[in-house]
């Protein structure tokens, strides 16, 4: 296995044991079993509980656990639905930009406009985008409203 989930296994471990015993027991001990078998045990985590970005100081896969975790143990079902229908959404609007932005059809076309007159076209053409947090943003913040000041 990488080294990255191993130490990132580490991570989640540590995060585990600082959570209330109300959030470990929706964990199984299964899913603790293989964090434990599979962790970097030479791995030094150095998360700091008492700042209040903790998560700054995870790994992005440490994160991406977490929020697996949040989702398929920790929310109530409806919530759980919900979670799943953005996760899609977002999907599902990361692969339609990717398919614009590679569209095979115009791959072998060949541009005939001047340089000038595309820049004027794309100066036309700016507008402004409303930030949105990833979906993995959204859990953390959750999470860390679950484990207190954590």
């Amino acid at each position: 296995m990488d080294t990255v989930y191993k130490e990132a296994f580490a991570e989640v471990l540590e995060v585990i044991k600082h959570c209330n015993q109300n959030i470990k027991s929706k964990i199984p001990e299964k899913f603790i079993t293989f964090l434990n078998q599979n962790e970097d045990k030479n791995y030094i985590v150095k998360i700091d509980f008492t700042n209040a970005n903790w998560e700054d100081y995870t790994k992005y896969e440490t994160q991406a656990i977490l929020a697996l975790i949040y989702r398929d143990y920790i929310v109530s079902p409806e919530e759980r639905e919900k979670l799943l229908t953005e996760e899609k959404d977002e999907l599902i609007m990361v692969e339609k930009e990717l398919r614009e932005k590679y569209n095979t059809d115009n791959i072998f076309q060949k541009h005939n406009q001047d340089t000038q007159t595309e820049v004027k076209e794309i100066a036309n053409n700016i507008t402004i985008v409303k930030y949105k947090d990833s979906i993995f943003k959204k859990i953390m913040n959750v999470i860390k409203k679950f484990f207190g000041k954590i």
